[in-house]
């Protein structure tokens, strides 16, 4: 601010300069064209040199505004935006490209980092505004991480990885990291999904569980989508049919294996009691539809008839 203040008032001075020196020379270039009208001359030089250098003022005035309030703006938004970083739960940092006179990167400099990337770097921000990557941290000066964060800056693609770090207690904590190109450098973001890959681990486990179940049940489990094509069958329902998963498996209904009297609408008194008449697929799944278990003895039509 203090620089700004002074770049400020030395415009200031220096258009005054210009409009005071075009005064003197316009008062006198007036003079000179004749001595005998001096009076009426000095009185429209000094008319003439005070529009210019009110001019000059205005001009200075309004541009100066107009730089102030572009600069108030631009520092409002950079106060939200790291009011935004600060508050992030996620380690956040810049870093922006150092070449060499030929072009090439040859570093990576810390512009900005959060609290939450100073915890996770064990580093505070004054050993690493400033600095060079490779220079904070110079296992990785022949690493891959410098590599990384270059290609994201020379192609613009992001990165995003997961990251595997050992604890003392020989339990793991999962990173995420997201690389993004930001002008001439990048933007790092790095999120603890720990919990999330526990869930993932968690849920891979009980699929397995379950298709284990799935597969060696003695009794026949067949599934279907929405509409009674089958989905998924296991050993047992190839046994009792005679048909091979591939013959089946999103090709051909369940219904195609009942005996079809027994999917017709009932009729009669029977018809009367069940209330609407329903049949095929509906008729074998309205329980289970309705959030009901249902024990009942069907027919299946296998392979051999």
């Amino acid at each position: 601010m203090k620089l700004r203040g002074k770049k400020t008032r030395r415009i200031r001075l220096t258009g005054f300069a210009v409009g005071l020196v075009a005064l003197i020379v316009m008062v006198w270039r007036l003079a000179a064209a004749g001595r005998s009208s001096v009076s009426l001359t000095l009185a429209n030089g000094f008319t003439w040199g005070t529009a210019v250098l009110a001019s000059v003022v205005i001009l200075l005035v309004w541009r100066e505004r107009n730089q102030g309030g572009g600069y108030r703006e631009t520092s409002e938004k950079n106060a939200r935006f790291i009011a935004a970083a600060e508050s992030s739960p996620d380690a956040f940092s810049i870093l922006d490209s150092v070449r060499n006179k030929a072009g090439e990167i040859v570093g990576l400099r810390y512009r900005y980092v959060n609290a939450h990337a100073e915890k996770l770097l064990q580093k505070p921000r004054i050993e690493l505004l400033d600095h060079d990557l490779c220079e904070v941290f110079p296992a990785d000066s022949t690493g891959e991480l410098f590599e990384r964060y270059r290609k994201v800056v020379l192609t613009g693609e992001p990165l995003c990885e997961d990251l595997s770090v050992p604890l003392d207690n020989g339990a793991e904590r999962w990173l995420r990291r997201r690389i993004h190109k930001l002008d001439d450098g990048v933007a790092v973001t790095v999120s603890d999904v720990t919990e999330v890959k526990e869930n993932e681990e968690r849920f891979r486990s009980l699929s397995n569980f379950s298709n284990s179940v799935f597969e060696t049940a003695p009794f026949s489990i067949i599934e279907t989508d929405l509409n009674g094509t089958i989905r998924a069958m296991n050993g047992a329902s190839e046994k009792l049919t005679g048909y091979a998963r591939a013959e089946m498996v999103g090709k051909i209904a369940i219904t195609t294996l009942h005996d079809p009297t027994e999917l017709a609408p009932p009729t009669g008194e029977a018809a009367a009691q069940d209330g609407p008449a329903l049949e095929g697929f509906a008729l074998l799944t309205a329980k289970a539809a309705a959030g009901e278990v249902e024990e009942r003895d069907w027919t299946y039509m296998q392979r051999d008839g």
